[in-house]
């Protein structure tokens, strides 16, 4: 076994190749409480931003929830990556805060939304 499919399973190489290493490409879901191109804070949203933005570059699809400023708008393609925003209740309990982020994402849970299966991250 290689150092990718011990990584990524045996059948790492089902549904495509990336790079040539026989990884498939993933539709990856990630919900964050902040990134770049929604409600920016602090240095998670780099980390988002850049990791789905590589996650792309890499040639995986990519779905960013995050919580949406009022000037913004609902959905958005930025460098391949697709942010969905969604309003969320503010809280002074960050926690109580994130977990309104994560129900106004239900369908994600579910696993029905765009069929994104594959990965998903909270952050």
């Amino acid at each position: 076994m290689n150092q990718v499919e011990g990584f990524h399973g045996a059948n790492a190489s089902v549904g495509g190749d990336i790079g040539g290493f026989g990884i498939r490409p993933y539709k990856i879901a990630v919900i964050a409480w902040e990134s770049l191109h929604g409600v920016a804070v602090g240095s998670v949203s780099v980390h988002v931003s850049y990791l789905a933005e590589n996650l792309v570059q890499r040639g995986h699809e990519v779905h960013l929830f995050v919580r949406r400023a009022p000037e913004q708008s609902e959905y958005e393609n930025i460098n391949g990556v697709h942010y969905h925003r969604v309003y969320s209740t503010y809280d002074k309990d960050f926690v109580a805060e994130v977990s309104n982020l994560v129900r106004q994402n239900g369908k994600i849970e579910s696993g029905d939304f765009l069929g994104l299966e594959d990965v998903k991250s909270p952050h």
